[in-house]
C-alpha cells in the first residue's frame, strides 16, 4: 500500500476528510504492523470528531476481540447520538 501509485498521487487528498464532521471510530490492533498504527494516527489527526481504540489482535482486531469491540462500538454509537 505504501508504494501504491494511487496513494502516492493522491497523498494530499487526506486534508479533505477534515470537512467530515460526523463521529468516526478508528480501530487498531495491538499486533498490527507499525505502519497501520501510523495510518490510524494520521487519520485521527484529520477527522475532527474521532475516537481511536486499540484492541488485542492484529490486522482484524474487531474479529479477534469481537466482544470488546462491540462494547466499544455500542458506547461510541450512544455518545454519537447524544451529540
Amino acid at each position: 500500500m505504501r508504494n501504491n501509485p494511487a496513494v502516492i498521487s493522491n497523498y494530499n487528498e487526506i486534508k479533505k476528510v477534515s470537512a467530515f464532521k460526523k463521529p468516526v471510530l478508528l480501530v487498531k490492533g495491538t499486533g498490527s504492523a507499525k505502519f497501520l498504527h501510523e495510518i490510524i494516527d494520521v487519520l485521527g489527526n484529520y477527522f475532527p470528531n474521532n475516537k481511536i481504540i486499540e484492541l488485542p489482535g492484529g490486522h482484524a482486531p474487531q474479529i479477534v476481540s469481537m466482544k470488546q469491540f462491540l462494547e466499544y462500538l455500542e458506547e461510541f454509537q450512544s455518545q454519537a447520538v447524544d451529540k
